[in-house]
């Protein structure tokens, strides 16, 4: 059992986990399904985009593209974590894991062999979006800039997080159900935060001198906790780092993809913990 330890052994396990998993994922109609909305969404934002700038006259971004790029990793990255979280959550169910963890499979293969698979699949809807993309500045005569390139990457490194914390809550909540409330809920929270402090913020902007004190204050806490969130949420870093893209801000840039990469390998070694301290059986 020692030499299944060893690197060439450990890695051939990796591969072999991430090789079916990956397999099973990419031929499976939900990654289709997926992508297919994904793009549609892409699609309706940029022609948007663009009627606005064909009735107004006015390019009100410096490239369209980069919003329906981030759109489109977006819903792509949620959908692939989720299935992460399923995945394992449903293998932890029926004792598969338990089999697996007999042989030669520890909770550092197992756990990297997952995240390896999703972000493969995820690596290759790139594929599709650098295609899509292409084939956007094709017909509407547009420019094709680096800056699409960075957001594709910083879109990887946005659903590398994903599904290490998809990972994560399917070992935190054990069974399938309680992996996907966990999951569910701390990414409506992470969203919705965001999504509350720019309603209300623009609300009170809009309010004269006599605008209500309630208001205010649920302004201010949810500016306060949109402060916070920034530094964890992969959306608010993923928007950032568009951001920098467009006011050529490369450090910037730097920063929000290694604060991604660094809570990536944060949630990564929890799941490895968690499932060491927990076991199988406890987890289920």
């Amino acid at each position: 059992m020692e030499n299944t330890k060893a690197p060439n052994y450990r890695w051939h396990a990796i591969n072999s986990l991430q090789d079916r998993a990956s397999q099973s994922k990419l031929w499976g109609l939900g990654v289709f399904i997926s992508m297919t909305i994904a793009f549609a969404l892409s699609s309706i934002l940029l022609v948007n985009a663009m009627r606005y700038t064909e009735t107004n006259l006015l390019m009100i971004e410096k490239q369209p593209l980069l919003i329906s790029i981030l759109a489109n990793g977006i819903l792509v990255s949620l959908y692939l974590a989720l299935l992460a979280s399923i995945s394992v959550s449903r293998e932890l169910d029926k004792g598969t894991l338990e089999t697996l963890l007999y042989g030669p499979v520890d909770e550092l293969t197992y756990i990297l062999g997952s995240f390896i698979a999703h972000v493969k699949v995820f690596s290759l809807t790139l594929l599709g979006a650098l295609i899509w993309s292409n084939l956007c500045v094709w017909l509407l005569n547009l420019s094709f800039r680096l800056d699409i390139l960075g957001l594709l990457l910083a879109s990887l490194f946005m659903a590398a997080e994903l599904i290490a914390f998809g990972l994560f809550s399917a070992i935190w909540g054990g069974k399938t159900r309680n992996a996907l409330i966990n999951f569910i809920l701390i990414v409506l929270f992470l969203g919705g935060v965001q999504i509350a402090d720019f309603i209300v913020s623009g609300l009170v902007q809009i309010q004269t001198s006599t605008v209500s004190d309630p208001l205010i204050v649920i302004r201010n806490v949810l500016a306060s906790l949109n402060g916070a969130i920034r530094w964890i949420s992969p959306f608010a870093q993923v928007q950032r780092a568009m951001q920098a893209l467009i006011n050529q801000q490369t450090g910037e840039f730097i920063l929000n993809m290694g604060l991604m990469l660094l809570e990536c390998a944060l949630l990564l070694v929890g799941a490895i913990l968690l499932l060491k301290r927990k076991g199988v059986r406890g987890v289920a």
